[in-house]
């Protein structure tokens, strides 16, 4: 087995050195080439390294277009299937040839068609050969071939439309052999012609074991002779399959190939299904009508909509969208009116693809009724398309109930529509505080620096803190925009000393710890020395600054100031921003976290601060967490943290006292077990 593979191994490189050295994969191949990557394939087997198949692959790319060395190509080929290359081998050969060989190639192939280990292969390489010569040698070998090899050459032949063989073909189906019939019967179907059609139609008026078969293979033959234009032949078929003695999916194939063929002189038949009471014939009707063309078929199918039972409505709404769009809005915009909450759905959703300005308001309408009317609405809302829509859509939203509105500006916002700026500054303004903030949010969305003063204005005014909130994350959202960072917060900058109102004052101070830049956090450093709301607000906006640049100001006023809240608020962001930080090393967070502890006054304080100590693996972090297992008012998160930092750490004198204390002193049964774990791990080391 180890020499086999040793010898594939070898095979293969010195075949990668011959194709390099003939050119291969450098843009340019030879004979010798091509005769190396055909026979570096003749002995493959599949699972064995593809290779050699890449390689000729490659060479069969190479010389697209090259007569020559295509012709040498298919002559190395030839040498292979008359070799005894393995059967892999041949086969991968017949895959190449279906795409480039030529009648060269039929002498070969046709003595592997009578075969039967190489019959399947030869039909698949003669696939595409389009001469009549492969004709004749696939005809030629129906002679000499039986079972499998038989019906799999009449298959081809059947593909290939051969009207030679139907008189061969109609002794088949007479034959006893149930399998080479229904072969037969399937090959005549695709072959087509009067010959053929003749045939199948009387197998099937022996009825018996072929008669399925034979009126699958009637109704394709109807297909073909309409292709090959006999469209009355075919139309006269499918006529006969539209018996009622046929059962019910062979006459709804055979009306969708009378619509098919028939195009519009279909339309009395149509029109008669839809009247009709065969609900499969029905559907089968209304989903195929766009093969039937034309204006007057358009008005007849438009005039039978309303007469039609709500399901066959929602159906015939869906196929007159794809029509003359002039003939069938004014219906549809009608069907929207139904009771029936499918057919108004379908008739929404139809006004999407062919609605225009005028259909705004009927969908606007909708929005008020059940959600699944609702939400159809919308989504047309968000697609229709033609002048004037998005106006529509603005002045939509004056007078509308504040749910609807709600719901018109969600469409405008993901429309994206610019020119709705002017009514959604209006409507932040609303009593309503749904409307007003999603105003604002939206404003945020497609509004520019322009809009900004009367933003900046509206803050001091907005009815309630939720309110505010959404206008102050609007200016946010649209100083941002500004592509220079450094100028993004200016105009709040500009407003903030203009002001003298309170409420105003703190909406820009909250607005700039949103915009974080460099002047933004100044300006607050600056508010940190004044009193009473300014300061928490100025302070509550570091708090949550984004990068560590507010460590230092923090902690400052952690340590200077005795307001309870202010120390929280200020050790909160600290600790964040502290444990978030990647410019602090592990080393220098323990030691800021050191420093605030030093500065802690109550548990709560004290709490925080372990709880950012637990995630520095560090052993200043450790000396700092350990100490605070003797203070009772903290004793579980000191030992909780000492655990998990002792856990990242690696085994040293100080993590084996922390975790001997922490076995002594928590009343924590498993921290307890924990501190064992660590022990006994390093203790096995």
């Amino acid at each position: 087995m180890y020499k086999k593979v040793i010898y594939q191994v070898v095979a293969v490189v010195l075949l990668s050195w011959l194709l390099v050295s003939a050119n291969v994969g450098a843009g340019a191949v030879d004979k010798a080439g091509i005769a190396a990557a055909v026979k570096g394939i003749s002995n493959y087997n599949y699972g064995q390294d593809r290779g050699p198949l890449q390689m000729l692959d490659e060479v069969v790319q190479q010389t697209y277009g090259q007569a020559e060395l295509r012709g040498c190509l298919e002559d190395e080929m030839i040498k292979l299937l008359e070799s005894n290359a393995t059967r892999e081998a041949k086969e991968y050969v017949c895959r190449t040839l279906w795409m480039m060989g030529t009648d060269k190639s039929l002498p070969v192939l046709q003595k592997m068609l009578v075969k039967e280990e190489t019959c399947e292969m030869a039909c698949y390489a003669l696939r595409e050969y389009k001469s009549e010569a492969a004709s004749a040698a696939l005809r030629g070998a129906l002679k000499e071939v039986k079972g499998r090899m038989l019906i799999g050459i009449i298959n081809l032949l059947g593909q290939r439309g051969d009207k030679e063989i139907v008189g061969v073909l109609k002794g088949y189906v007479a034959g006893a052999d149930a399998g080479l019939a229904e072969a037969a019967i399937s090959a005549l179907g695709k072959i087509g012609g009067k010959e053929a059609a003749a045939i199948l139609k009387e197998v099937r008026g022996k009825g018996g074991a072929m008669q399925t078969a034979a009126t699958h293979g009637y109704m394709q033959c109807a297909d073909v002779l309409a292709k090959q234009g006999m469209k009355q032949e075919s139309l006269a078929i499918f006529q006969e399959l539209m018996s009622k003695d046929e059962y019910p999916l062979t006459r709804r194939g055979a009306l969708m190939g009378i619509m098919r063929v028939g195009g519009a002189t279909a339309l009395p038949q149509v029109m008669s299904i839809l009247r009709g009471e065969d609900q499969m014939l029905k559907a089968a009707a209304i989903a195929n009508s766009y093969w039937l063309k034309g204006e007057p078929v358009t008005q007849q199918l438009v005039a039978e909509l309303p007469k039609l039972s709500a399901s066959d409505q929602v159906l015939l709404i869906d196929a007159l969208a794809g029509r003359e769009i002039g003939l069938v809005r004014p219906a549809i915009s009608k069907a929207a009116s139904s009771n029936d909450a499918a057919v108004s759905s379908a008739a929404y959703k139809a006004l999407g693809k062919i609605g225009d300005a005028s259909s705004v308001k009927l969908l606007v309408g909708a929005l008020a009724k059940s959600e699944g009317e609702k939400n159809t609405a919308l989504a047309s809302l968000r697609k229709i398309k033609g002048a004037g829509v998005e106006e529509a859509l603005i002045d939509s939203l004056a007078g509308a109930k504040a749910e609807i509105q709600v719901e018109i500006i969600g469409v405008l916002s993901d429309r994206m529509v610019i020119e709705a700026i002017a009514a959604l500054l209006q409507e932040a303004g609303s009593k309503d505080e749904a409307v007003a903030k999603v105003a604002y949010k939206t404003l945020g969305k497609l509004a520019d620096a322009q809009v900004l003063p009367t933003l900046i204005d509206k803050l001091g005014k907005a009815q309630s803190d939720s309110v505010r909130k959404e206008a102050e994350r609007a200016v946010i959202a649209i100083c941002r925009k500004n592509s220079d960072e450094s100028q993004q917060g200016d105009v709040v900058l500009k407003a903030l000393g203009d002001t003298k109102d309170l409420a105003k004052k703190c909406s820009l101070l909250r607005v700039l710890g949103g915009i974080a830049n460099e002047k933004s956090f100044e300006a607050l450093k600056k508010e940190l020395s004044g009193k009473g709301k300014v300061r928490e607000v100025a302070l509550r906006a570091l708090a949550k600054w984004p990068d560590d640049r507010a460590t230092e100001v923090l902690f400052d006023v952690f340590r200077t100031d005795e307001n309870k809240t202010h120390r929280i608020l200020s050790l909160r962001g600290y600790v964040r921003i502290v444990g978030d930080s990647t410019s602090y090393s592990a080393d220098k967070k323990a030691s800021l976290y050191g420093q605030a502890m030093e500065q802690a006054k109550r548990a709560d304080e004290k709490k925080l601060i372990l709880a950012g100590l637990a995630e520095v693996a560090n052993e200043k972090a450790l000396m700092t967490a350990a100490p605070l297992l003797d203070d009772e008012s903290v004793q579980a998160e000191a030992g909780l943290a000492a655990v998990k930092i002792a856990g990242k750490m690696k085994f040293s004198p100080a993590v084996k006292e922390a975790m001997e204390k922490v076995q002594a002193i928590s009343k924590d049964e498993n921290l307890r077990k924990e501190a064992a774990k660590i022990l006994e791990a390093n203790a096995k080391k």
